[in-house]
């Protein structure tokens, strides 16, 4: 979960989603969260306008209109809110949508890797056995620069993790935009395996507290050691075997 004093830092310049993208995303949260079709699923304002892509600049005033518009109200019930929370349900047209969303979803024999560029450690790992690990459950995995295409990177990368079964996001730098990159995928309702190198992941803040800004103790994360990368790599092709077991190749053994 992102600490939300921490919120303001997320790429601020970048173009924010669409507003039929953000009901989407809305939609999806919600959905993920209601257990029962009946039941109320609360969170706070500025939580659920990161995660629908709304400017942080202006809490709340986003999600408010989406919420205030007749098209979306037929898919979402949503409370006056209370101690800046708010709580949602969605309608049966909601759920109806919901399912039209989850078909639409790519089905994709590539991977995106989101990473912080200009680290040579990084990029050998990276090139040398996340890609090798990835292709052996038999996948592609590409970062943004692979056959990169003139026009803007901001563009290029929404439509790289739209196309994209699932996204690798790197922790080791802290990078803004890694974590942006994962809540987008993570918004779109695909899977996010996260990877740490293991000196940084170890390493605290002033406060004692690691630096990592998301709370991965229930998030798939590979650490990784540049001394035996070969272990995480292993480790990464088995992680996504078992989140992909209907897609991804079972078996190293070559046909």
């Amino acid at each position: 979960m992102v600490v939300e004093k921490e919120l303001n830092s997320f790429r601020l310049d970048d173009a924010l989603p669409t507003p039929a993208e953000q009901a989407d995303r809305l939609i999806l949260w919600i959905a993920s969260h209601q257990s029962l079709s009946g039941e109320w699923v609360e969170n706070s304002i500025a939580e659920i306008d990161a995660w629908i892509g709304a400017a942080i600049a202006s809490p709340g005033v986003t999600q408010g209109w989406l919420l205030d518009e007749e098209d979306v109200k037929k898919f979402i019930e949503a409370q006056t809110p209370v101690n800046a929370r708010r709580k949602f349900r969605l309608t049966f047209a909601g759920w109806k949508h919901y399912e039209t969303i989850k078909r639409a979803e790519v089905e994709s024999r590539t991977a995106f890797m989101a990473m912080q560029f200009g680290d040579a450690e990084l990029d050998a790992i990276v090139e040398s056995y996340f890609k090798p690990a990835v292709q052996r459950a038999g996948f592609e995995l590409r970062v943004l620069t692979d056959g990169q295409a003139a026009g803007l990177l901001d563009d290029q990368m929404r439509v790289r993790l739209r196309t994209s079964r699932f996204t690798i996001a790197d922790l080791t730098h802290a990078n803004n935009g890694a974590y942006w990159e994962a809540g987008f995928a993570e918004g779109l309702g695909r899977p996010v395996i996260y990877t740490c190198r293991k000196k940084e992941w170890n390493e605290l803040n002033e406060h004692g507290r690691n630096k990592v800004h998301f709370d991965t103790n229930h998030m798939a994360t590979i650490i990784w050691d540049p001394s035996n990368p070969n272990e995480a790599a292993q480790r990464l092709t088995a992680m996504i075997r078992a989140t992909l077991p209907a897609e991804a190749k079972m078996t190293d053994r070559v046909s």
